[in-house]
């Protein structure tokens, strides 16, 4: 008879906005945190305000090219407020 292993816990990461930037414009970034989004809690400070303002315009990148991969990536993660991360 095999031991039970018990109830799985799901892991918390808190993810930098370099992170989120990475898995926006990027391709492995975002496909680790699909892949592990079942068995991880991702966290992150909200981004889109530089992905908006600085990066997407610099890369000339319009928001109908990086909108779509940003709000996939949002729908696996849990926002925290800026004030949480401050040390």
């Amino acid at each position: 008879m095999a031991a039970s292993a018990g109830p799985c816990r799901i892991k918390r990461l808190i993810l930098d906005a370099n992170i989120l930037v990475c898995a926006v414009l990027g391709a492995r970034a975002c496909g680790l945190i699909e892949r592990y989004s079942d068995s991880v809690a991702f966290n992150v400070a909200e981004a889109e305000y530089y992905l908006s303002t600085v990066l997407a315009p610099k890369r000339g990148l319009s928001e109908e090219v990086w909108r779509p991969t940003y709000d996939r990536v949002m729908n696996v993660v849990q926002v925290i407020a800026d004030d949480l991360n401050s040390p």
